[in-house]
């Protein structure tokens, strides 16, 4: 029986048949910086020339990025990795396709792995600044309290036409700036918005500048006391279903919508994202 045992894991670590039945044992690794444009190097020998930018690792990668930029004092960001947060739906996968061979595979593969932080994100000192003293940001007027209002709601159909919405999920405003737009424009693929597969994100630098709320269960959402710019509205549509042809796992299907919206005079905006 163990011979048997070794001989199935063998031939799956060889064939790669099933390690990785849900998931790719790489990932690409996010990292963007304020202020953009800054070159990144890790200790794992890998680099790109300006951020923001993705570089594919291992998911059981562990290294030290380096980012610098002329003018700025360089930072180091700690990338490490554990097991997904999705790590149980994948899981399930193997097991339904390669049994606890496939669940040891992926084990020993790192493909039950996320790479942590990722994305990743730095603020750069000027050089010769005081140590400890931050720099100005240009996020900080969506601190002010405003006059308007933005109204909202979230619905994406699956392919049999049924309508799912953002109800009970995470709706969010982000204030438009140099580093969000760097970040909706590598998460979105423009600087209007778009779509992303990511329902969730690790924290952010401009958290601390955007709003959160809940839908309701009517897939609706308000955010008030908005001051006068120019903001990205977000939402999360998100669900299970059973995917794969030959081995039939649950999937996440749809993802997180944004778009850009401009506010000012104290309006009350209706925005419905959707793709």
């Amino acid at each position: 029986m163990k011979t048997q045992f070794f001989a199935a894991a063998s031939a799956c670590l060889m064939l790669g048949a099933c390690a990785s039945v849900t998931r790719g044992t790489t990932d690409a690794w996010e990292v963007n910086s304020d202020p953009v444009g800054a070159k990144v190097e890790t200790t794992n020998g890998h680099f790109c020339n300006a951020t923001p930018c993705a570089i594919q690792m291992k998911r059981k990668s562990e290294f030290v990025a380096t980012v610098s930029k002329p003018g700025y004092k360089p930072a180091k960001i700690m990338v490490t990795h554990e097991m997904s947060k999705g790590g149980a739906g994948g899981l399930a996968g193997n097991l339904l396709a390669g049994g606890i061979i496939g669940i040891g595979v992926d084990a020993a593969t790192g493909a039950a792995q996320d790479l942590v932080p990722n994305p990743a994100f730095v603020k750069l000192e000027v050089e010769g600044a005081p140590v400890g003293v931050a720099q100005l940001s240009n996020l900080d007027w969506a601190k002010v309290v405003g006059k308007n209002t933005i109204k909202g709601s979230a619905f994406l159909r699956t392919r049999g036409g049924e309508v799912r919405t953002c109800a009970g999920l995470q709706a969010r405003i982000i204030p438009s700036g140099e580093v969000t737009d760097a970040f909706v424009h590598r998460a979105y693929g423009s600087i209007s918005g778009g779509m992303s597969r990511r329902t969730t994100w690790a924290a952010l630098p401009f958290d601390e500048f955007s709003q959160m709320t809940t839908c309701n269960i009517q897939g609706e959402f308000e955010f008030t006391g908005l001051p006068d710019g120019r903001y990205y509205v977000t939402a999360v549509v998100s669900w299970e279903a059973v995917g794969g042809s030959y081995t039939p796992n649950l999937q996440q299907q749809g993802g997180t919508i944004a778009t850009a919206v401009t506010l000012a005079g104290g309006e009350v905006k209706s925005v419905v994202l959707t793709q």
